[in-house]
């Protein structure tokens, strides 16, 4: 049986490619060491092909901190090269693509990731890559090995995982049944000492609510698709057995979008007597007293809401709200979720972008002086960054570092203990 290697490919040198952020249409740090998440495409796609007995290889070069030759010293010999590509990471992965083929010319290679749906994505990468697989590649992945291996498509094709798995698609390449998808196989990732922070739960994709700027229905489309409350639990109570995570993070984009199923959730929780510390992230609207109760119920530690600018124009422009009485009342439930977050015990992140199109430096100011009242206990600013598939056009060039600095203005003071954990992490220095 063929040999499959799953690679997380190297960042370029003084940077972080963070191919699973935005949803898998990618993050890009500036920094060596900035936040990534774990490979949990990769884990699934070992699982399905295991599934359809290939042997598996895994090599994390991201997490390993290592450089593209590196990385290339480690492949251990495989058939087939599995490596997730996103918009955001193109430049580290063209880099490393048109190393490798350098090093190892005949090695079959196959990316996979939703970015590769978008055509300026593909004609970046087909004369690096043997076979393109976009969309949702998990369940399509067999068929695509297959394929490759047996050389019946034409070098560089970019693949609709339809065409190749109907049973298990939709005609645009959605999965068509989440339920379908098999436990993770964390432990190809996790041997010889690896450890990640965190693991993962993906367990709904899509979202309707139509926002103009956003990466996640690039990925996943405008329809909320979901497992049944039964399969994220049996998923949860497998990494509690098997792996015993120390928090569990759901990469869910509107999580809370079904609240019954949530509700559903949380009891089937507290029903198998699960003792794990987790996280989600939805629209602020999506939570109410009732709901954030059952959630701290049943583990959750922390709620991450997107809140994105309080200026009302802005938000109707993005496609946040419909109107302006919408914004106000947006707003307001905001301010009431991180209140309440705060009375039950569950730490609140708030998101907020600058450099949105449109967006000023008295924009930015009004949402500061927002979040000045409403006293998160965690703030994050994160800069607009155009992805194909989204409404909004690029952003012209703005004041970014003002509106950035304006609202920064906002965050609360760190705690002594937030202070003392700082300087821990920086040898006592500083």
């Amino acid at each position: 049986m063929p040999t499959v290697l799953l690679l997380n490919p190297p960042s370029l040198p003084g940077t972080t490619a963070n191919r699973e952020g935005s949803a898998g249409m990618g993050a890009l740090s500036e920094e060596a060491d900035g936040f990534v998440y774990p490979p949990h495409l990769l884990a699934t796609a070992a699982a399905v092909l295991r599934h359809a007995r290939y042997r598996v290889a895994a090599l994390d070069a991201q997490a390993s901190g290592l450089t593209a030759e590196q990385t290339l010293a480690r492949l251990p010999a495989a058939d087939v090269l599995v490596l997730p590509v996103s918009f955001a990471t193109l430049a580290a992965d063209r880099a490393f693509l048109n190393r490798l083929r350098e090093v190892k010319p005949l090695l079959k290679v196959l990316a996979i990731g939703p970015a590769l749906r978008y055509g300026q994505v593909v004609h970046a990468l087909n004369d690096l890559a043997d076979l393109l697989l976009a969309g949702e590649p998990e369940l399509a992945l067999p068929a695509a090995v297959r394929r490759l291996l047996a050389g019946d498509l034409r070098p560089g094709s970019a693949v609709n995982p339809y065409t190749l798995a109907p049973a298990h698609y939709l005609a645009d390449g959605y999965l068509a049944n989440l339920d379908e998808l098999p436990m993770p196989a964390w432990e190809v990732f996790l041997k010889a000492g690896r450890s990640y922070p965190f693991l993962s739960v993906l367990s709904s994709r899509g979202c309707p609510a139509g926002c103009r700027f956003c990466p996640y229905v690039a990925a996943q489309g405008p329809v909320f698709r979901a497992q049944t409350p039964a399969r994220t639990v049996d998923e949860l109570a497998y990494l509690q057995e098997r792996f015993r995570p120390s928090h569990v993070v759901f990469r869910d984009p509107v999580f809370a979008h079904d609240r019954e199923r949530v509700l559903a959730l949380c009891d089937e929780i507290r029903r198998r007597g699960l003792a794990l510390s987790w996280e989600c992230e939805s629209r602020p609207e999506h939570f109410d007293e009732a709901l954030l109760a059952a959630l701290r119920s049943a583990g959750c530690t922390t709620v991450k809401i997107g809140l994105e600018t309080t200026d009302p124009e802005l938000l109707v422009a993005i496609g946040r709200v419909g109107d302006g009485r919408a914004a106000a009342a947006y707003v307001r439930h905001a301010e009431a979720v991180i209140a309440l977050c705060r009375r039950l015990g569950i730490l609140c992140r708030v998101f907020v972008m600058v450099g949105l199109p449109g967006q000023t430096l008295a924009s930015a100011q009004r949402t500061a002086a927002d979040l000045r009242r409403m006293s998160p206990q965690r703030l994050h600013i994160k800069a607009y960054h155009w992805y194909p598939g989204i409404a909004l056009p690029r952003a012209e060039p703005a004041d970014v570092d003002r509106q950035e600095a304006a609202l920064r203005r906002a965050e609360a003071a760190p705690s002594l203990w937030r202070r003392v954990a700082a300087r821990l992490r920086r040898g006592g220095h500083g």
